[in-house]
């Protein structure tokens, strides 16, 4: 967020505007001391008008720093499907995650 706060000249407080939340929020944020829950990550990409490439490095960006994935409520097989890609995740090729994050439009 910081990266993007900066290219388009934002300061903080305009930024705690529009998303109603505190400058000290985001500092800690864009630290790397709080983690961005998914419904932030949304907030944040609907309430700044993320698109193009701004969107991909935004998702690519809050992907790194988040310590762990909520997937409820689940199914049962999306529960699986989860399981079974993160047991997988390290074993893929570079190629095999490319052509995973091609299908999921990433």
């Amino acid at each position: 967020m910081r990266l993007y706060r900066l290219r388009h000249n934002l300061l903080l407080k305009d930024i705690s505007k529009k998303l109603g939340w505190t400058a000290s929020y985001l500092v800690n944020l864009e630290n790397g001391h709080r983690d961005l829950p998914l419904a932030g990550c949304q907030k944040i990409e609907q309430d700044l008008g993320f698109s193009g490439e701004d969107l991909r490095e935004f998702r690519a960006c809050a992907d790194l720093t988040v310590k762990r994935f909520d997937i409820r409520p689940a199914t049962p097989e999306a529960a699986r499907l989860a399981g079974a890609f993160c047991r997988r995740l390290n074993s893929l090729t570079p190629g095999e995650r490319e052509q995973l994050m091609a299908v999921l439009g990433e």
